[in-house]
């Protein structure tokens, strides 16, 4: 008998939905599963240049549901509240 994918390859559970509230019950789960492509890097590099420079500005962030707008909050959430603003080199 053929084996199955799953007995191969390891999924990991994930949470399909990520909740604002999520940066504080599961804050490990949300920087290890964020992914940082070249556009959410240039959009956390605006956002941290301007708290880094301490201006005020409005932010819209668009995006259909699944997208990932959660998830990006509560982990910009977590940078700043960890005090772990990194370089903006880095983004």
């Amino acid at each position: 008998m053929a084996e199955r994918l799953r007995d191969i390859i390891g999924i990991p559970e994930i949470k399909p939905v990520i909740e604002l509230d999520d940066a504080d019950t599961i804050p490990d789960d949300i920087t290890s599963s964020f992914v940082l492509t070249r556009e959410v890097a240039e959009g956390l590099r605006v956002i941290l240049t301007r708290v880094n420079a301490q201006k005020g500005c409005g932010v819209f962030l668009k995006g259909n549901y699944g997208s990932g707008k959660s998830h990006f909050l509560s982990y910009l959430f977590l940078l700043l509240k960890e005090g772990r603003t990194p370089l903006l080199a880095d983004f």
